[in-house]
This record gives C-alpha cells, structure tokens and sequence, in this order.
C-alpha cells in the first residue's frame, strides 16, 4: 500500500478495509501490498499467507499471518516511513541478526534494506506513514531529533508503548474479523492521529528537550489546555489533536491531568461533552433525536454511549429528555 491509499481519498470519519485476502504465493502477497519483497520459505510445505490491510488518516496498517517459517528480504514503499510490530504472543526471533521479540518496534527504513527470520504461526503489523506528516508531527511535539537519519541507522525500539500498540492492534483486528466495522467507531482516533503521535513519542523519548525546563511546564500545559476546552466549539477533541494545539506530547499531557484531576485527558474530554449533551438534551425540542445530538458530540456508538451516560449521571439520556419536557 502506497502513499496513495492516503492522498486519493476525502477525507474520513472512519478508517476503510482496502484489503482482506489469503495468498499462496509471496509474490502475489507483495504485489497486493505494494512492497518490493523477497520472502524465502525455508520450512517445509503448503503456505499459507494473509493480509488485512485498513487505511486511516494518517496510517496504512497491515495484519500479516504467515504460518511458515521466512527468511525475509525487501524494501517498503519509497516514498513512507513503514515499521513493524509482531504481537506480544509472538517469541524470540532473528531482525536484522539481531535477536528480538513481540512487542518491539521494527524498522523497514534502513539503507541497506530489511532483513529478518519470521517463525512459524507469525502474527503482527506493519504501519506506513507520510513523511511530510511524521515530520510535522514530530516538530509539533518538539522531538529534536534527525527523523530521518535515524530510521536509517537504528533497526528496533524496545518500548512499553510499543507492546501497549500491537497488543490493541491485534484486537482491532480481530474484533474487526468477528464482528465486523463496527470496531472501527472506538478506535478511529487511534488509527487516524493516535497512533501516528504515540509511535513518534516512542522513538524520540530520549531526544525530547526536557531537562531544562521549568518544573512549571505541566502546568503551563493544563493552563493551556483547559483555555482550549472552555471553548466548546472547540469539541469533540481528539487527545491527539489538543497536544498538537498546545505544543506538547500525549505523555506529559497525560501527567498533567492525571495530577490535577486524577483522570487522563480523554476521560476529562469525554465527560466534558458528555456534560454538553445533557445541557443539550434539557433545552432541545420535545422529539428531538438523541443520537444526532450524541454524534455532534462525538459520541458515535450509542449502546456504549448510554452506559457512559448512565454512569456519569444515574439516568439514561432518554430520561433527561423526558424529564426536562
């Protein structure tokens, strides 16, 4: 999947299936992902390969099965940034001779190519991304690090973040196999900004200038913040997006809520326009439409939307409408 899965599409609520498929034959695989590949099988019959490819806004985002054991060779598309992260569940195996296990941050970007032994029964992802829009990014969370020249020499990231991001991956996957799309209402901020800035924030976590300044700094970031989301026009806001207009990253976004209110960011956003829609609901017209009002909120699943709602409030959104009437 190239660069223009991203660029040829409007823009989107909801990431889009664009491929589903089993393969039998790796060089089809390749072509179908649109990567410049050399997979040779080197354990003993049938093979069997599958890739379910789903592209967000800022993401294209592989699943890929294989159940033999490869030697691996190739090169991503040219014109993206691409990594890899095996499942968690997935043992010890050879990058680019270099010993490494699920949940590690893979990178496809090396001069030289990408190299590596994938075990029988492999599972994991592969995501590709713009690199005017990782530059960007990285520049707007203040990562002072060389982007480029440092997915040429460093060939892993070993992360906590990084094993959080294949293990939700490998369940948006799954959920999406069993039980449809519909999964991808709850996670379309992960997969169309989310993921973007978590993987940055990842790799440059050594290379953020932090050690001079001020012990003031998350509270200049709450501040800030809390000025943003008074403005209700401003909502819904995506976690990603705030951290983008405040200058900062979703880390220490997230301490600073967690410090003055005990909750991260999204639960205090979540509630924030949980709020609104009860002030909506009591001044809206007798009829008015409850999931219309819950989706100018950002509020798009409305079975988990009402248990959110009850939770917070002790009553269902149709009883304060009803109520208020």
């Amino acid at each position: 999947m190239t660069a223009e899965n991203i660029k040829n599409r409007p823009s989107m609520n909801l990431p889009q299936l664009i491929l589903n498929a089993e393969f039998h034959d790796m060089g089809l695989y390749g072509e179908a992902v649109g990567w410049d590949l050399d997979f040779r099988q080197i354990e003993a019959g049938p093979l069997r390969a599958k890739a379910t490819c789903v592209a967000g806004d800022s993401c294209v985002a592989i699943e890929v099965n294989f159940d033999r054991i490869f030697h691996q060779v190739g090169c991503p598309p040219e014109e993206m940034l691409t990594f890899g992260i095996p499942s968690p569940q997935v043992g010890e195996f050879k990058w680019c001779r270099k010993q490494v296990r699920g949940g590690t941050l893979l990178n496809f970007n090396l001069e030289s190519g990408f190299e590596g032994i994938s075990p029988a029964g492999f599972n994991g992802h592969t995501l590709s991304f713009e690199i005017p829009l990782l530059m960007r990014l990285a520049e707007q969370l203040n990562i002072r690090l060389p982007l480029q020249d440092l997915v040429r020499q460093t060939s892993t990231w070993d992360s906590a973040v990084f094993w959080d991001m294949a293990s939700r991956l490998k369940y948006i996957f799954g959920e999406m196999r069993r039980n449809g799309l519909d999964v991808m209402k709850e996670n379309a901020e992960f997969l169309n900004e989310e993921i973007a800035m978590t993987l940055l924030e990842g790799i440059g976590q050594d290379s953020r200038p932090g050690s001079n300044r001020s012990t003031e700094y998350p509270h200049v970031v709450l501040k800030k913040s809390l000025e943003i989301l008074a403005d209700e026009n401003q909502l819904p806001i995506t976690v990603s997006h705030l951290c983008s207009m405040v200058g900062t990253s979703q880390s220490t976004l997230k301490r600073a809520f967690l410090a003055e209110f005990g909750i991260p960011p999204k639960i205090y956003i979540r509630s924030r326009c949980l709020s609104s829609v009860r002030d909506e609901l009591a001044k809206s017209a007798p009829g008015a439409r409850i999931s219309g009002i819950a989706n100018r909120w950002g509020f798009w699943h409305m079975g988990q939307f009402a248990k959110d709602y009850h939770k917070m409030f002790g009553e269902l959104p149709s009883e304060t409408s009803k109520r208020t009437h």
